[in-house]
Parts: C-alpha cells; sequence; structure tokens
C-alpha cells in the first residue's frame, strides 16, 4: 500500500454518459485493493477483493445514486458514517457518487464537510456529466479528470476484433458516437440496435419539410405516452411512479439519440462524410433543411436534456419544445 501513501481523497470523473468513467471508478478501486497486482499495477480480477467489487457486494465498496432524481442529505450522512469505520476487508473504504451534480444543496455541504476532514485511508469517487452543478468549494478539494470520447477508428477496430460484419460495425460505431459502452451495449444486442434505427427513421420523418406541426405533436404524445390512475391505493401509486421513472429515463435516452444523429447531420451538411451515408433518406432529407435549422433544433435538444436530466419537467412537453423548433 506504500505507493498510495499520497493518494488524494477525492476524484471527479466528468464526462458524457456512456464513456466508461463508472467502468474506470471500478477498475480504480481495485487497483488500491488488490493485492495481487501485476508489474503495471494492473487489478489481477481473479482475487476475492477483485471479485467482489465487480459484483458491487462487500461493505468496503460504498455506491450512492440519485433517489428520484436527487441524493439527499441522508444518504451523504450515511456514506459520511461508514466512511468513518475502519476498512472491513480493503486497504481503502472507497465511495463511488454517480450523477454527483444531482446532490441537493445540503447533501453538497455535507459531503463537503466529509472532504474537508477525510478519514483514515478512504476515497471518494465522483461521477458526473455535468460538473458545473457541483459546488465549486466541492470542485476545489478533489482531483479532476476528464473523459473524452474515443476516436472512431479505436471503436471501428475494437468492433471488427470482436468479429462483427463490416456493415454492423460501421452502423454501430455511428450510433455510439465515441462513447464505448454505447458501442459494447448495440454489439451484444440485435434488438438494441434495431431500435436505434427505428429512432433515426423517425427522425428524419419529424425533420422533413413535409412533417406539419399536428404530426410532430402526434409524434411527441406516441413518444412520452404516460399511464394514468384515479386510484389512490398505494401500490397501484407506486407502480404508476416507478413507470413514470421508467418513462422519464426512456425519454432522456431518445433525447441523447437525437442529439447523436442531429451533429452527425450537421457534420454532413458541412461536407464531412460519416456512416450516416449509409441511408439514402437521410441525404435526400438533409438536403431541404437549411444548416441553421439543424443547430436551432441542436440546441432546443440539449435544452430539452438539461431539463429533463435535473428537473421534474414532462418529457412530452420537452419533445414538444424541440419540435416547435422542427
Amino acid at each position: 500500500m506504500a505507493q498510495f501513501h499520497n493518494l488524494p481523497h477525492g476524484f471527479l470523473f466528468l464526462g458524457q454518459e456512456k464513456l466508461g468513467k463508472a467502468k474506470v471508478a471500478l477498475e480504480f478501486v481495485k487497483s488500491i485493493n488488490c493485492a495481487n497486482k501485476n508489474n503495471q499495477g494492473q487489478p489481477c480480477q481473479n482475487c476475492s477483493s477483485c471479485q467482489s467489487i465487480e459484483r458491487l457486494m462487500h461493505p468496503d465498496l460504498l455506491i450512492i445514486r440519485p433517489k428520484n432524481k436527487e441524493i439527499q442529505i441522508g444518504q451523504i450522512r450515511d456514506l459520511s458514517r461508514k466512511l468513518s469505520l475502519r476498512p472491513f476487508q480493503f486497504f481503502f473504504k472507497s465511495a463511488i457518487i454517480d450523477d454527483a451534480h444531482l446532490m441537493n444543496a445540503d447533501a453538497q455541504a455535507a459531503l463537503l464537510k466529509t472532504l474537508e476532514e477525510p478519514s483514515g485511508n478512504t476515497v471518494i469517487i465522483l461521477i458526473t456529466g455535468n460538473p458545473d452543478m457541483v459546488s465549486l468549494a466541492i470542485r476545489s478539494r478533489i482531483q479532476k479528470i476528464r473523459f473524452g470520447r474515443l476516436g472512431r477508428s479505436a471503436i471501428k477496430d475494437y468492433l471488427l476484433s470482436q468479429g462483427l460484419a463490416k456493415e454492423k460495425v460501421e452502423l454501430i460505431t455511428l450510433i455510439s458516437a465515441g462513447r464505448p459502452g454505447v458501442a459494447i451495449d448495440l454489439s451484444a444486442s440485435q434488438d438494441k440496435l434495431d431500435r436505434e434505427e427505428r429512432l433515426l427513421s423517425d427522425l428524419i420523418k419529424i425533420i422533413s419539410a413535409d412533417s406539419g406541426l399536428t404530426y410532430r405533436f402526434e409524434r411527441a404524445k406516441s413518444f412520452s405516452q404516460q399511464s394514468k390512475t384515479s386510484h389512490q391505493d398505494n401500490a397501484i401509486l407506486e407502480e404508476q411512479q416507478k413507470e413514470e421513472s421508467d418513462q422519464s429515463v426512456q425519454g432522456r435516452q431518445l433525447l441523447e439519440g437525437w442529439l447523436v444523429y442531429l451533429r452527425e447531420f450537421l457534420l454532413l451538411k458541412i461536407g464531412v462524410g460519416t456512416s450516416i451515408n449509409l441511408y439514402p433518406d437521410v441525404i435526400k432529407t438533409l438536403e431541404r433543411c437549411p444548416f441553421d435549422k439543424i443547430i436551432k433544433i441542436i440546441q432546443a435538444t440539449q435544452s430539452a436534456l438539461f431539463l429533463t436530466t435535473t428537473t421534474n419537467t414532462n418529457s412530452r412537453l420537452a419533445l414538444e419544445m424541440i419540435m416547435l423548433e422542427m
């Protein structure tokens, strides 16, 4: 453990979704606790320490995630209490706070106190795609590590090494947009890949000059259809809340997917060739779509995604905001 005597108590892993931040966080926790590391400091992946971290099943590894789009002070207080205890088995007690930007103000204040008075061998890793929503006081006390997208050639080379057909590799490389997590998910599921192709087809129909506002609003309604009930039974209400939460996640995934394609459209408009050329309908639609219009749609989609990620904004309302720009 001597090599970790100067290890910072806190890290901020920042970057867009599906760049591998959570995976790297787990590998980092493995590396500081594995007793069988190789000469490069890589964990063995086979010892009880590595295996328990991989399964997220060890009292010395603490994972904090938002509840109803918020990380609350109670979660951070409980985390601080557990971090104050001596490690049960690991060299370090480690905490990973996912979507750290969703800590409310009280939770951030509680975490700041923990960072100011770290106890023993503890490491806290914050993961976020919106670092500006994490207080400056917290950011100033932890080591920041920025994650960027991989080059397309790296994604493509990896997929080809897995034995995928060239046409499928081109499609996954396009959709994943440099995000290794997305590439791995799509390569393992034809259903997910088919769903992404339908997403592109729907976007092209909506953005088409032939589609009127009524059609676009109908599509927004169908994308965000929500179950409703007049019953007040607690079990029914809990199930409804779960459905709405699932739909909220699906709404964000829809907007994230649109942003990927819209950025590809923009590249195509400025003459940068991409794999989107595989779709003749895209070319035909974009010929009639002004450059400025694509910019406005991207800005509206980014705003809608921010609102659905950080507030209780209804996904249908967010989609209708975008439809007005199309």
